[in-house]
């Protein structure tokens, strides 16, 4: 990803001013989303982030509304990774949007991503990845909860505990993903911590992982 403005023009501040205006921070993630796909969202306009978060903290603004500043950067910083992404991390992407129910919809959009040349190796890579960072963000996530239900900022726990269903949501995507490609998924849950015990979660299936004969 290309550096970030220092001096972000009108337009890039005028492009973000757009983008946090909704009611809900749903309707800001998918200004982002929506921003991104149509090849508006630039490091420009992240940078115009960057300079209101800056400004906000000089002015000494609540620490909930600084909070939100930096969701709304990590948020952007994200999509404008994914619009850089490799071809295995953009079928990944895709794949994750598709609800667990439609099957069909997930088969073909694989059957897709082997057509244009992707082996089940580079997506399982992908989405291994993924739920590793998903585990290792555990820790500070739960921290970030505990404080703001310590503080009381009923606003930002009832973010975090939207972004907590969308975590579980998006893990259970990834391990569907795994097993429909036949590749063996890692323990689910959270970053593994000295002296626990093994999971309990249900055992992967017992299918053997397609890496097996092309390693042998």
């Amino acid at each position: 990803m290309a550096g970030i403005s220092t001096q972000p023009t009108d337009e890039d501040v005028k492009t973000f001013n757009a983008l946090v205006r909704a009611s809900s921070w749903e309707g800001i993630v998918e200004n982002i989303k929506t921003s991104a796909n149509a090849g508006e969202l630039t490091t420009g306009v992240l940078g115009a982030g960057y300079l209101v978060f800056s400004e906000s903290k000089k002015r000494r603004e609540n620490e909930q509304t600084l909070s939100v500043l930096q969701n709304i950067i990590q948020v952007m910083t994200q999509a404008l990774m994914t619009m850089s992404a490799s071809p295995a991390q953009r079928a990944m992407d895709e794949l994750m949007e598709i609800p667990i129910e439609e099957e069909r919809k997930l088969v073909d959009r694989i059957e897709q991503a082997y057509n244009d040349g992707l082996e089940s190796y580079d997506i399982a890579e992908c989405l291994k990845e993924f739920i590793q960072n998903l585990q290792v963000q555990e820790m500070s996530f739960e921290l970030e909860t505990e404080r703001a239900r310590e503080a009381k900022w009923d606003d930002k726990l009832a973010q975090l505990e939207t972004l907590a269903k969308e975590r579980i949501e998006a893990q259970k995507r990834s391990m569907n993903i795994l097993k429909l490609i036949g590749v063996e998924a890692p323990t689910p849950g959270p970053m593994p911590q000295a002296g626990a015990g093994p999971s309990e979660a249900a055992p992967a299936s017992a299918a053997p992982s397609p890496f097996e004969d092309q390693t042998d």
